[in-house]
């Protein structure tokens, strides 16, 4: 894993390009952009993603590079921390971990730029203009007149007491409800698994109808690793064909479940480079993969 910058000096408002590069073997195409703590006063776009992948016997091997476009917007000496990225090694079977550099961003003072010198270990500062909102009491004679019925003391005014008070205890229960369910993640992402995998079959079921071919194989792809990371709560970048195997088995799966599954990721992996699959391959393909995450959904407990 590399990671780099065009230039570590700039001025305010001039945008700095920074790219991570994760090299390997492995689900490249699956890995999402690292996220980093930039500075509050960085003005940061949404990472552009770029790969560089090729399919062989051993697997999928190339390259996943992530742009970040970052723009500061005040003068000032800021630092972009490193961030850790970690990965399991099917040959050791150990996990390795892999930690992007530190840059260190000088910021000139720009044109339109009137906030001086900035320490970056504050955010932005907003200034008040007092004054603007003072209005003066009144001091001219003044007599109260009492206009309709009283309110205090009737129905309508307890049960204005009443009434939000009981559904803020509601809201209070309902919420810490939530609250203690999502934080069981794991139960979460396995309630849902099925759910998300059927979602993106449809996707791929689209992308048949359309004759779209690498898309259809992707989207059968993300399905079935999707299904499995959320199912078995592991991370996507540590799954590949090597352990998944070894995983299916722990888990009690039957040994002719598991062969196919493991026919789907072989089929998917190279029918996309042979010019013989047509489109009654790749309905036999949608098919055997909802049997197959159907099948999975009930042995997985």
């Amino acid at each position: 894993m590399t990671t780099t910058i065009d230039k570590d000096s700039v001025t305010a408002n001039d945008a700095i390009t920074m790219r991570v590069k994760v090299a390997g073997n492995g689900n490249l195409k699956l890995i999402k952009p690292l996220e980093f703590n930039f500075p509050p006063d960085f003005e940061v776009y949404d990472p552009k993603t770029s790969q560089n992948l090729k399919s062989t016997e051993a697997g999928m091997s190339g390259s996943t590079t992530f742009e970040y476009l970052i723009i500061p917007r005040h003068g000032g000496e800021y630092e972009i921390p490193s961030v850790d990225f970690s990965f399991f090694d099917p040959k050791a079977e150990i996990f390795r971990t892999r930690s992007t550099k530190k840059f260190t961003i000088k910021v000139a003072k720009g044109e339109g730029d009137n906030s001086g010198t900035i320490i970056s270990s504050f955010s932005k500062e907003k200034v008040k203009f007092l004054g603007k909102d003072i209005r003066y009491i009144k001091t001219n004679d003044f007599t109260p007149q009492l206009k309709g019925e009283v309110f205090f003391g009737t129905t309508n005014f307890y049960l204005a007491y009443i009434i939000p008070f009981f559904l803020f205890v509601l809201a209070f229960v309902f919420n810490r409800k939530r609250i203690k369910e999502n934080a069981d993640t794991a139960k979460l992402k396995n309630k849902r698994a099925n759910r998300v995998a059927m979602k993106r079959l449809k996707a791929a079921s689209a992308s048949l109808k359309a004759k779209q071919k690498d898309q259809f194989y992707d989207e059968i792809l993300k399905a079935i690793w999707g299904y499995t990371s959320d199912k078995l709560n592991l991370p996507l970048e540590n799954l590949n064909k090597e352990n998944i195997s070894e995983i299916l088995l722990s888990k009690d799966i039957e040994l002719e479940l598991k062969d196919e599954f493991i026919s789907i990721l072989d089929t998917c992996e190279f029918a996309r480079y042979s010019p013989s699959a047509g489109s009654s391959e790749m309905d036999e393909l949608y098919q055997k993969s909802m049997d197959t995450i159907t099948k999975l959904e009930k042995n997985i407990k």
